[in-house]
C-alpha cells in the first residue's frame, strides 16, 4: 500500500543484573580415627539460603529513518512519531528463602602436635529459582537463576591448641 510509512529505529538496551546469596549451614562430620597421622572423614550439612536477584534495565529507541513508497525518504521529526523515546525503564527485585544441603569428604593430616593440614571436597546444593522480567520492544525478557550446585575443593591449616588450666593462685 502506497500510503504506509516505514519507520526505522535504532534500539539501545542496557541491563545490569546483581545476584546475592547468603547461606547458613549446620554441618556434621565423622572422623575415621586410626593409628596413623591420616584421618579420613565424611560429613553432611543442611541449612537455608537467602537469594536476591535485582535487574535494572532501560531501553531507548531513536528514529533513524522514515520512508513512504510515494513520498520517498522523510524527516523523522516531521512526522507524528517521536525522534527518541524511552520504551522501558525500571528495576525489578525478587527475593526468596530456600533449602541448602552439602556432602563432604576429606582427610586430615597431623603435621605436628598442634598443626593439622585438612583437605576436602564439598558438594553444596542450593534450592530455588528466581526470575526477573523486563518489558522490551519485542515483548518480555526474563533472567532466571535456578538451583545451584557447587563443587569445591578446599584445603587449609587447623591449629589444635589446648590451653592447660592453671591452678588458682592463693595469696
Amino acid at each position: 500500500d502506497a500510503s504506509i510509512d516505514s519507520v526505522t529505529y535504532d534500539v539501545t538496551r542496557q541491563d545490569s543484573v546483581k545476584f546475592e546469596q547468603d547461606t547458613g549451614m549446620l554441618n556434621f562430620y565423622y572422623d575415621f580415627r586410626n593409628s596413623s597421622r591420616f584421618t579420613p572423614y565424611v560429613g553432611a550439612g543442611i541449612g537455608v539460603t537467602y537469594r536476591q536477584l535485582t535487574r535494572k534495565s532501560s531501553e531507548f529507541a531513536q528514529c533513524t529513518g522514515l520512508s513512504n513508497s510515494v513520498a520517498g525518504t522523510l524527516d523523522c521529526g516531521a512526522n507524528t512519531l517521536p525522534d527518541t523515546s524511552t520504551i522501558t525503564e525500571g528495576t525489578t527485585t525478587k527475593k526468596s528463602w530456600d533449602l541448602a544441603a552439602a556432602l563432604m569428604a576429606g582427610v586430615s593430616v597431623q603435621v605436628t602436635d598442634s598443626v593439622i593440614w585438612d583437605t576436602g571436597y564439598r558438594y553444596m546444593w542450593q534450592n530455588g529459582g528466581l526470575t526477573v522480567s523486563s518489558m522490551t520492544l519485542a515483548g518480555t525478557s526474563d533472567i532466571t537463576i535456578e538451583d545451584i550446585g557447587q563443587h569445591q575443593l578446599r584445603t587449609g591449616i587447623r591449629l589444635d591448641h589446648q590451653i592447660a588450666a592453671k591452678p588458682p593462685r592463693i595469696d
